[in-house]
């Protein structure tokens, strides 16, 4: 089984999300609303939290964009502060 990282990763580049490594996480462009597709915008990061859990955190709202990626639980996408 995929980790859920992977998975997220997959997600965000199916979508167009073109995720970066930075620093610890990931950084990509927010399929969310109010992110336009090719804005350049990375406002969304990506960790992996010690647990193997993976949160997600944007400028905008990550409500709308989890089921944007079709993210489906356990493997969910959680919000981090």
């Amino acid at each position: 089984m995929s980790r859920p990282l992977d998975i997220v990763l997959g997600a965000l580049v199916r979508h167009g999300c073109d995720p970066h490594r930075s620093g610890d996480g990931w950084v990509a462009r927010c399929p969310g609303p109010g992110h336009e597709p090719g804005d350049g915008n990375r406002a969304l990061s990506v960790v992996e939290a010690p647990d193997g859990h993976v949160l997600l955190k944007c400028n905008g709202t990550t409500d709308d964009a989890q089921p944007r990626l079709h993210l489906a639980p356990p493997l969910r996408a959680e919000e981090h502060a």
